[in-house]
């Protein structure tokens, strides 16, 4: 028995782990999951735009100033909506589960930076983590900024691990603008695009033409 958890351990301790960000997530839900102004405008506009076969193309007002995000959160809420329309609840929980996506892609990119044993300590980590606890429930644009910034990390890594197949690169870029459409806390992430240029010298003037 130790033989046989010993050579799978790894892979048990990240079913451990999941699990345990799993319950941490949904624990009380009823009581947790966040119905407010916000949320409840931009359910109805993603409800509405599927019973009506409508693609928005802008999303809802920004209070930072005279503008408007991007319509990629009621795209995002439209998606979620769509695998179980009958519960008003449906798009808080697939964003909880992305939430838990988000453990398992820490793993992954900690495994890739430094080794198994790292990345275990990370996914603990992030599986207890308060702040990805709240915002797992709260169906907000920042809410779905950490999942692209960590989508924009993990194309990152992959690039610089994988020979820096232009995929990856592409990835990177269009994770990042996701997150700035989503909300202007992701602008910050432009500095993960340029370190990413420069680190792995993927770009030279002369290729301009």
């Amino acid at each position: 028995m130790w033989k046989k958890f010993k050579k799978h351990y790894y892979a048990v301790s990240i079913f451990g782990i999941l699990l345990l960000s799993i319950t941490l997530r949904f624990y009380d839900y009823n009581d947790r999951w966040v119905l407010a102004y916000d949320q409840a405008r931009d359910e109805i506009v993603a409800k509405y735009a599927l019973d009506h076969h409508l693609i928005p193309l802008v999303g809802s007002f920004s209070y930072a100033g005279p503008f408007q995000w991007g319509p990629e959160l009621y795209w995002i809420l439209m998606g979620s909506t769509a695998v179980y329309p009958f519960a008003v609840i449906t798009p808080w929980v697939v964003m909880t589960l992305l939430y838990v996506f988000c453990v398992y892609l820490i793993i992954r990119v900690a495994e890739k930076l430094i080794d198994k044993k790292f990345a275990l300590i990370a996914g603990l980590l992030a599986a207890i983590s308060t702040a990805q606890i709240e915002q797992s429930t709260n169906l907000t644009n920042p809410s779905f900024v950490p999942i692209f910034s960590l989508l924009a990390i993990w194309a990152m890594v992959t690039y610089m691990s994988s020979g820096k197949k232009t995929l990856f690169l592409f990835l990177l870029a269009f994770f990042i603008s996701i997150a700035i459409s989503l909300h202007l806390q992701g602008v910050g992430l432009i500095f993960l695009l340029l370190f990413t240029i420069i680190a792995t010298k993927s770009f030279h003037y002369k290729k301009i033409r």
